[in-house]
């Protein structure tokens, strides 16, 4: 499964992930969920963690970013992945 080579990367990329994921969750929630409600401090609240996790992302060597630029874009073909780090 795709999702669990991402324990291959840095914590810092994998909290990126992770918050982009829950960030996506809830922008659906909020186009699509007539329900749905944020109040300003929960909306304030996630727009500093996403700048504390980008800012923290950013401070990953290259390397990483990039090798992680292509995990998301390309499809998993199964296979042993190999670690990212050396």
């Amino acid at each position: 499964m795709k999702q669990s080579h991402i324990k291959l990367f840095p914590s810092e990329i994998q909290d990126f992930a992770r918050l982009f994921v829950d960030m996506q969750y809830h922008r659906e929630a909020a186009d699509y969920d007539p329900t749905a409600s944020f109040s300003r401090a929960q909306v304030i609240l996630w727009v500093e963690r996403a700048e504390y996790a980008l800012t923290a992302f950013n401070q990953v060597v290259n390397k990483d970013r990039q090798a992680f630029a292509v995990y998301v874009a390309l499809p998993f073909r199964g296979g042993k992945p190999t670690r990212v780090r050396s």
